[in-house]
């Protein structure tokens, strides 16, 4: 069982999608700022402290075997002012790095919107590796897996550099590009064979009714959901964690 330290945690996308859709992790640790976030993921995880600050978050090397991190996005969106890794908010990226340096975790899993490709990505792949990590990536929308909405989205592995051979270029060099030309085929094979019977499961329709569900009291449900990763897709790059390391034990 891999121990998970899930940051930026939301209402908790990353963690269902490694305990339920996955399998083969278990949260120990929660980092979210939001108080309405906090009560979802204390309705559904009461056992798993959360942090309330990244910037304030310490743990011991070694603590964690993964960290996931899908870390602010709106200053890299295409909706935002281009401030890219510079903005206050997704400027929080080396706060993520910083705690990764000081866990030194087998395993890192991000996300962010697919513009980081064009803003960010750069200092994403440089700073991991000078931290030790290589890094492989793919942009992946959650209609690729039926959903209704495009959701274009870029997730990333990282792992301690030359801790695996199959698939391995140089160091802090994408192992798969945003159109899966190099390498494609690794993450691909796991979308094709699923761990779990539930993993690929999508309705074709909305189940949030909008205008005749009503709105929650200051919309933080919305807010909630729109800032969460879709537990499907996140659970792709996490199936490609479970697979290296059945490569490793080998």
């Amino acid at each position: 069982m891999l121990t998970l330290l899930d940051t930026f945690a939301g209402i908790g996308g990353f963690s269902y999608a490694a305990e339920h859709l996955v399998r083969g992790f278990s949260t120990e640790q929660f980092v979210e700022i939001n108080p309405f976030c906090q009560r979802v993921l204390r309705k559904h995880w009461p056992e798993v402290p959360i942090h309330g600050d990244i910037s304030t978050f310490t743990a011991d090397p070694g603590s964690f075997d993964v960290i996931t991190g899908g870390f602010p996005c709106q200053d890299i969106s295409n909706a935002g002012h281009g401030a890219g890794l510079s903005g206050a908010r997704s400027g929080l990226w080396w706060e993520l790095l910083r705690v990764i340096r000081m866990v030194g975790p087998r395993y890192v899993v991000l996300e962010n919107v697919a513009a980081i490709t064009r803003r960010g990505l750069g200092d994403v792949l440089s700073s991991m590796a000078a931290a030790g990590y290589d890094i492989e990536w793919a942009c992946i929308r959650a209609s690729d897996l039926g959903a209704c909405h495009r959701r274009d989205r870029w997730w990333a592995v990282a792992y301690r550099c030359g801790q695996h051979v199959q698939g391995c270029g140089p160091q802090g060099q994408p192992l798969l590009t945003a159109s899966g030309e190099e390498g494609g085929a690794l993450w691909r094979d796991q979308r094709a064979r699923p761990l779990s019977p539930d993993w690929r499961t999508y309705s074709s329709q909305p189940l949030l009714l909008r205008g005749d569900d009503g709105l929650a009291n200051r919309v933080d449900r919305l807010k909630a959901l729109g800032n969460s990763v879709v537990p499907q897709v996140a659970a792709i790059p996490l199936a490609r964690i479970i697979y290296l390391e059945q490569l490793r034990e080998e």
